[in-house]
């Protein structure tokens, strides 16, 4: 991602992603930032973190772990906003999916094999929630406790917000907070308010920041969020890069600058083409 360059001689067009916008939704946050976090001492206790413990950053030996990268990036915090099953056991929902619907056969093979994922994932989830919390006791509260996600994502997210995409679901995560503040246990009335034509206008914005995540979502076996590919995907995902750029060229819409920045797939697929085989 980009940061978006905010100065007084070349503000943004977009009405949402305005320094009046950003203080807006940061004076909302620091209104119920002090809520969000539980009265329990062992849920804000610091503890240290890695916060790329994924698959690409964990070495084996046999079935042992026998080295992790990425310690430049570890950090101290509270356990309710930093702790998080690692990517690995991730699951594409909030709930788990442990058991199979009635009349599965009966469904779709496509209907079928998302339920195949849901429970391929559901049933790693579960099983390493109870190994860790077996070992780590503090962690079962943590993952029993009722909308810790959503309590947690305006913290995890307010100090990106000037980024692109960042701050479209900062506005969501304070939205979603308004929603269902009378499910959080919180005591009082929540001390802001999102207007109809705020809702309104931040629908139409998660539309496209939607659309975005569809893309990435796609293009994820080849490259991660974070840009990264393998060597032996790199040639694959340069040209997906490089047709994607013709496509872009082509668009008489596109400012020149986003063209220019294109342009270097472009070249990097003619330099691939161009390397003895």
């Amino acid at each position: 991602m980009r940061e978006i360059d905010i100065n007084s001689d070349d503000p943004p067009t977009d009405e949402l992603l305005s320094s009046v916008a950003h203080n807006s939704l940061f004076d909302k946050y620091m209104r119920i930032a002090p809520l969000l976090l539980p009265k329990d001492p062992e849920l804000v206790a610091s503890y240290l973190f890695h916060p790329h413990f994924h698959s690409e950053n964990i070495f084996l030996k046999g079935n042992r772990i026998s080295s992790i990268l990425g310690w430049q990036h570890v950090w101290a915090g509270p356990s309710f906003t930093e702790a998080s099953p690692p990517a690995f056991v991730k699951v594409d929902s909030d709930d788990l999916t442990l058991d199979y619907p009635d009349k599965y056969k009966d469904l779709a093979e496509d209907e079928r094999r998302e339920i195949d994922v849901k429970i391929s994932q559901s049933v790693l989830r579960y099983a390493y929630q109870k190994f860790v919390s077996r070992d780590v006791p503090q962690l079962d509260k943590l993952f029993s406790f009722d909308f810790q996600q959503i309590r947690v994502l305006p913290i995890r997210i307010c100090v990106s917000s000037w980024e692109a995409d960042d701050i479209a679901r900062f506005r969501e995560s304070l939205i979603k907070i308004q929603r269902r503040w009378d499910f959080l246990g919180i005591e009082g009335s929540i001390p802001y308010k999102f207007t109809d034509d705020e809702l309104k206008r931040q629908a139409d914005s998660a539309d496209t920041f939607n659309r975005h995540q569809d893309f990435m979502d796609q293009i994820s076996p080849l490259v991660t969020r974070c840009g990264w590919t393998s060597n032996s995907t790199y040639p694959q995902a340069v040209r997906m890069f490089a047709e994607i750029a013709r496509e872009v060229h082509q668009d008489g819409n596109v400012d020149e600058g986003i063209k220019a920045e294109f342009q270097q797939f472009i070249d990097k697929e003619s330099e691939l083409e161009g390397e003895p085989k």
